[in-house]
């Protein structure tokens, strides 16, 4: 029993954390997703800048389905601005796509916020129908080289301790 009790604390001690980081898509509730590309679109966001998806190849990016009237989405959103704040830099895209609603409802919200994120109004909904964003919030996670990695629906707090060390991870994903 000792012998077993002793393995067990070594595994816990000298194991490198790495092979811990599979949990923090459990923790965070993330599903999988095979990995593909993601769909290329291109959207005019609130300050009339033209984005397209696959211009960001290179960086990672989170892309988030939200609506002002969605109160979950209006949670998020301070944590996303966090995470942004912190992980730009470091070459981290949020790009928030405002669902089924006026671009100016879209505008007034985010500015009367402060949010610096890019928010891209898709007053038709055709993007949300591309990526099948059903339910908002929804997150899709894209790494460096614009593959679909992770699916995230309902709130997170991207700010935690586990969202951040997450990010960090999608950052230092290079396949």
């Amino acid at each position: 029993m000792n012998a077993v009790i002793s393995l067990v604390l070594f595994m816990l001690l000298f194991t490198p954390v790495t092979l811990f980081a599979g949990d923090l898509w459990a923790d965070l509730n993330i599903e999988r997703i095979k990995e593909r590309d993601a769909s290329d679109f291109t959207l005019k966001d609130i300050r009339g800048r033209e984005i397209s998806l696959s211009g960001l190849k290179g960086k990672a990016v989170m892309l988030n389905f939200w609506a002002t009237w969605c109160v979950p989405c209006r949670e998020e959103m301070p944590s996303m601005e966090s995470a942004y704040r912190k992980l730009s830099e470091k070459g981290l895209v949020i790009m928030a796509v405002n669902s089924l609603e006026p671009q100016g409802s879209a505008a007034e919200f985010v500015n009367g916020n402060g949010y610096t994120f890019p928010v891209l109004p898709d007053e038709s909904g055709s993007i949300s129908k591309l990526y099948n964003a059903r339910f908002l919030p929804t997150t899709y996670l894209i790494d460096r080289q614009g593959h679909l990695i992770g699916k995230a629906i309902g709130a997170r707090d991207w700010n935690s301790n586990s969202a951040i060390k997450f990010l960090e991870e999608l950052l230092a994903y290079d396949k």
